[in-house]
């Protein structure tokens, strides 16, 4: 596999206000073709990729972001994103575009309410008595819709 978009928001850890967003397709290389999986889970399409720039000048673009919002974490629902971005940085000989930490806010979700039950972003979603929005799978959809709310989940937990 290999990272065919980058969807991210900066949310402010004080009050979890996104603060800035950004969305990118990336072409694939080693597996220039999506699979019928890809294309049903995320709904890219091959176009999309097709007319994307790679995964260097991407992250060129990206980085430039991140540069700009200072200290940082980098957080996700699970260690897949990290590791894939570790994965395409190095196979692409560019650096890991994080400076900051990776928080797993799975992991933190599961802390914050109390449970060992690993849930997935719906069932966290459900468990807030939120609904999903946008389209699952997707960078920014996932991102702008559901990285606020768990954030301030995993925040609160923080404070104690």
């Amino acid at each position: 596999m290999e990272i065919i978009e980058i969807g991210a928001v900066a949310v402010a850890s004080h009050t979890g206000k996104v603060h800035s967003e950004v969305q990118s397709f990336v072409r694939p290389v080693r597996y220039p073709i999506l699979f019928d999986f890809c294309r049903e889970l995320t709904r890219i399409g091959q176009l999309e990729v097709d007319a994307a720039e790679g995964y260097p000048k991407t992250l060129i673009r990206f980085g430039g972001g991140l540069a700009d919002l200072g200290d940082y974490d980098f957080c996700s629902w699970r260690f897949y994103d990290r590791n894939q971005f570790e994965q395409d940085s190095g196979f692409h000989a560019v650096a890991y575009p994080f400076a900051g930490p990776h928080r797993n806010l799975k992991l933190e979700f599961s802390e914050v309410v109390g449970s060992r039950k690993k849930f997935g972003v719906g069932g966290a979603l459900r468990k807030l008595g939120l609904r999903i929005e946008g389209t699952p799978h997707r960078g920014i959809d996932d991102d702008t819709h559901y990285c606020p709310h768990l954030c301030r989940c995993a925040r609160e937990w923080r404070r104690g």
